[in-house]
């Protein structure tokens, strides 16, 4: 099978995935940039870090905020233009959504745990919205 059989294979093989704990690709090469969408199961579970990097995805579905598990939520170096309601992530200690084309952020006041958000190289971001008191740490990431 060619790169572009696999790529096309690749989102439908990880909805047969259960009970998965961490999802991360560090793409450094050239083909994972089209992913553009993530698999409809992903953010079903008990997923608790997601790092998409340099995967060409345009947007997040909007059931990421149904992931109440989700403690770190990594998309540097993709095309996003706005993220969904984060809302429901009442574990998500860490958000990344470094050098991306957004434009707004979603509400984050209602994450009690967030710790650090890095949102830097988003040229037409024009502000951070409201945070949690104390909870701002800027480029950093929990571990």
């Amino acid at each position: 099978a060619s790169f572009d059989d696999s790529i096309r294979i690749f989102p439908r093989f990880l909805t047969t995935i259960r009970g998965l704990k961490e999802f991360l690709i560090f793409n450094y090469g050239e083909g994972v940039r089209r992913l553009r969408t993530l698999p409809k199961g992903l953010f079903e579970g008990n997923l608790k870090k997601a790092w998409f990097s340099r995967c060409g995805l345009k947007r997040l579905p909007n059931r990421v905020a149904r992931c109440v598990t989700l403690e770190l939520l990594v998309v540097p170096q993709n095309h996003l233009t706005e993220l969904p309601s984060l809302d429901g992530l009442v574990q998500l200690k860490g958000i990344g959504v470094e050098k991306n084309r957004l434009r707004t952020l979603p509400r984050l006041a209602g994450l009690p745990r967030l710790r650090g958000l890095n949102a830097s190289d988003n040229p037409d971001l024009p502000a951070i919205p409201p945070l949690p008191p104390h909870r701002w740490f800027p480029s950093r990431y929990l571990k």
